[in-house]
């Protein structure tokens, strides 16, 4: 068995060979000029040189060295070729010329023909020697790949032009053959560093996300009640794998076209949603109606792709119905934001961030429409918006914990209470109980804590706290907290954040949702009521 791979290996490069030698050397090559290579060892950058020829249609003709492309139209790489035949998804071909040193290469040359939309075959001198996808019928996309592609040295005419053929079948309306990217002649294992070296430098964006991620993920562990910490971990988390996605990293770890793509949508779709409910703990609002409708929709759209294997489907669930939804949570993330200005100073930054990304992702969304040529920028407002964001929440977290172990300097009042009859000695020990949270109720105040200082049983305790105030110990606490924290706000001087640790809340999620529970309305209502009775 290893005799005949042998022999059908020589008898491959002798039919490669004799494919060489019968490449005739016309003249009529010489009417385009010709990408020349002055040696094997630099790269050589044909990006921008109108030197490339380009018609529609697909005839294997094409491919020959000895065709007359003369007629066909010149332009340069990268090129959208719906600039030229508008609307047209079937096959291009393209061709030009490269003249190669007088000597064979002691090396393996490449050449690069960055991202081509959507399936190629690469011709050399009349000879098929790479390809990427499956054209149709049987059509397996990659329209997001960089090519590189060896080229064989046995087919390799020194010294003269040789001929690249590039077929290629479109997918989209627009953003067909090799539209983007750079294109290079060069060592064939050198383009392949130069390309790994430039994508590990992309994945600074992936590193970042996930150590933020991480970060805030663990935050939220050691405090679950602050959900803001849990969907900006999920957000953050959820953006390193969207832009691993985006890197030829991911080819690393699957050729599956289909399925990097698929998961590349479906994270995107996601993000969205984690970032609107981030954004709605963070600036202690509330759920509305749309909020639901906006997560259902995305949910859908997430199984629509998750269920469907076909591109088209996929960029039109996009474009159709993701994209103009995004209008809501940039909306509301807007008035949360431009609302919470009189209290928060930080919200400045983050307005100045938010809008600078919105003008971002407008600018590529129209780029990606082709609407117009331009850089992708909103990849480095995001990050601008996300670092600022960690880093303000990271400050309130260290101001949360410096806060929650001061005590406060006021003392509240006791509310009114529906005693049950109950024994004199335990109603002794329950008024003492009441005295003690009277006393510490900005410090952490439990059952187990009280009952052993009264020296009862946790269980038994809790019970007759119940019968006792109506209330467990826990909302009794909290609402002579709330009680303080409206005396305190009276006076515009003090800072909610400052009130809510100084009374005993932990975070500030928690203030603003047991103060609305106890009070029916948020702290901002309640102190300009105050100060307007005042005045």
């Amino acid at each position: 068995m290893k005799g005949c791979g042998f022999l059908k290996k020589i008898a491959l490069i002798s039919a490669l060979s004799a494919a060489c030698v019968a490449i005739p050397d016309s003249t009529v090559l010489e009417t385009m000029p010709a990408f020349v290579i002055d040696n094997y060892s630099s790269i050589l950058n044909f990006s921008n040189i109108p030197a490339v020829r380009i018609q529609r249609g697909d005839n294997p003709d094409y491919a020959q060295v000895e065709y007359d492309d003369s007629a066909w139209k010149t332009i340069s790489l990268p090129s959208d070729w719906t600039k030229y035949f508008p609307s047209w998804v079937g096959v291009c071909w393209y061709r030009f010329r490269v003249k190669f040193p007088p000597s064979l290469p002691s090396h393996s040359v490449g050449i690069q023909l960055g991202v081509i939309s959507d399936v190629d075959e690469l011709y050399f001198n009349g000879v098929k020697i790479a390809a990427t996808g499956s054209f149709p019928p049987n059509r397996q996309s990659c329209y997001d790949k960089i090519r590189i592609y060896e080229i064989p040295t046995v087919l390799i005419r020194p010294g003269i032009e040789n001929i690249f053929a590039l077929r290629v079948a479109g997918l989209f309306l627009s953003g067909s053959g090799p539209y983007t990217g750079e294109f290079y002649i060069g060592p064939f294992m050198k383009l392949q560093r130069n390309l790994l070296a430039k994508e590990f430098f992309t994945m600074f964006f992936v590193v970042i996300y996930l150590a933020v991620g991480i970060y805030f993920g663990i935050i939220f562990v050691l405090h679950v009640s602050e959900k803001e910490n849990l969907f900006f971990s999920l957000t953050t988390l959820s953006s390193a794998i969207y832009f691993f996605f985006r890197t030829q990293v991911k080819y690393l770890v699957s050729d599956n076209f289909l399925l990097m793509k698929k998961l590349e949508y479906m994270v995107l779709f996601l993000i969205f949603s984690l970032f609107l409910e981030f954004i709605t703990y963070y600036a202690f609002r509330r759920r509305t109606v749309v909020h639901y409708i906006y997560h259902i929709v995305t949910a859908m759209c997430i199984g629509m792709v998750a269920a469907s294997n076909d591109p088209l489907v996929w960029n039109a669930i996009l474009k159709n119905i993701v994209q103009p939804s995004w209008i809501f949570p940039v909306a509301f993330c807007f008035y949360v934001i431009i609302d919470g200005l009189k209290i928060y100073k930080e919200f400045y930054f983050i307005l100045i961030s938010f809008i600078i990304l919105s003008i971002t992702l407008v600018n590529d969304i129209l780029v990606n429409r082709h609407v117009y040529e331009f850089l992708s920028l909103s990849p480095y407002a995001y990050l601008i918006l996300i670092m600022g964001i960690s880093y303000i929440m990271h400050r309130r977290f260290i101001e949360l914990k410096r806060k929650v172990n001061e005590k406060s300097f006021d003392k509240g009042t006791e509310f009114g209470r529906k005693r049950l009859r109950i024994g004199v000695d335990a109603e002794e020990k329950l008024k003492k109980a009441l005295a003690i949270i009277e006393e510490k109720y900005s410090q952490e105040v439990t059952r187990e804590m009280l009952a052993d200082e009264l020296g009862m049983n946790a269980d038994y305790f809790g019970k007759l706290f119940k019968q006792y105030t109506g209330k467990k110990i826990s909302e009794y606490v909290n609402e002579i907290r709330v009680r303080n924290a409206q005396k305190l706000l009276s006076d515009p001087e003090n800072s909610i954040s400052s009130i809510a640790f100084a009374v005993g809340f932990e975070s500030l999620p928690t203030f603003y949702r047991v103060f609305q529970k106890c009070t029916g309305e948020s702290p901002q209502s309640y102190r300009r009521k105050i100060l307007q009775i005042s005045q």
